[in-house]
């Protein structure tokens, strides 16, 4: 019984591990705002013991410092510097084998994204 137990838990840290890395790589997103669909690149890598990334839009590219991930699912904020100011953006999202949705919360609301992943061969890619 003991053998039992000691596989389903090494199953379960497993898995854990494998959806951790489902965000690493390279994002197309798509995102439908008051100013048309923008295409922003997402890129996330694994640093330590969690994940660092990039955002790249029209704005440039901002670093991402931590990105919390939880299963399959991913959340982390953004500050865009805009002509008014600065905006704080929290992106939540899930990943499913290479295709990601989610939603981007700010003052004014929520708008829902989705993406691609530019190529699995980028996974680990930085």
């Amino acid at each position: 019984m003991k053998l039992q137990s000691l596989i389903v838990v090494i199953a379960a840290a497993w898995s854990i591990a494998g959806h951790a890395d489902e965000i690493t790589g390279k994002w197309r997103l798509t995102v439908e705002t008051p100013r048309g669909t923008q295409h922003p690149e997402l890129t996330i890598w694994r640093e330590g013991d969690g994940h660092a990334g990039t955002y790249k839009g029209r704005r440039g590219e901002i670093a991402i410092d931590s990105v919390a991930t939880s299963g399959n699912a991913f959340s982390f904020p953004l500050t865009i510097t805009m002509p008014m100011g600065e905006m704080e953006m929290s992106y939540e999202g899930v990943v499913v084998d290479d295709r990601v949705t989610g939603t981007i919360g700010n003052p004014m609301g929520q708008i829902p994204f989705e993406g691609v992943r530019v190529s699995p061969a980028e996974r680990d890619a930085r």
